[in-house]
């Protein structure tokens, strides 16, 4: 979770996002003009179903990804199904 800001970013943000994080169990980083407070990690690893298997992918912090993972499973799967043809 990106959580952006006005104003700049000190340690008492600091502190209650990453009680924020455990109390939620998600990763959070702040962002503020010229300012970017990683927490844990800057990135989150997604595992998705597609066609009977497994896959992992990390999603990096800025990139553009499909934040539903239904959607996000039937687009790789109408992906797959194209380029066999």
């Amino acid at each position: 979770m990106t959580l952006l800001y006005h104003r700049k970013l000190d340690t008492l943000w600091s502190q209650e996002a990453k009680l924020l994080e455990g109390a939620l169990d998600c990763k959070i980083m702040g962002r503020s003009r010229k300012q970017k407070v990683i927490l844990s990690d800057e990135y989150v690893t997604e595992k998705l179903l597609i066609d009977g298997k497994i896959f992992s992918y990390v999603q990096y912090e800025s990139g553009f990804t499909q934040p539903n993972p239904a959607v996000n499973i039937k687009m790789i799967e109408w992906a797959i199904t194209q380029a066999k043809r």
